[in-house]
């Protein structure tokens, strides 16, 4: 059986699915619909002036990296214990 392979495909399907929901949930539209972006939900948004956009970015992409890391060290920390 293949952990890591294993593994890192769900954490890849369980990012996608957290990204895709947080985007929608939070109503974020990177690029507004007047600059040629976006879909249904860009219609009214408005360039955000505040930067929440970006703060909810790095929430978004960082619960997934984060995971990616920790998942890479306990496999780090587990390899020292095998015998060789």
């Amino acid at each position: 059986m293949n952990w890591r392979g294993g593994l890192f495909r769900l954490w890849l399907v369980a990012s996608v699915i957290w990204i895709a929901y947080t985007f929608w949930w939070r109503e974020i539209c990177l690029v507004p619909a007047f600059l040629g972006g976006g879909g249904w939900w860009c219609d009214d948004k408005t360039v955000d002036p505040t930067g929440e956009n970006l703060k909810s970015l790095s929430l978004i992409l960082g619960v997934p990296a984060t995971i990616l890391v920790l998942g890479r060290a306990m496999f780090w920390i587990g390899n020292g214990f095998r015998n060789r």
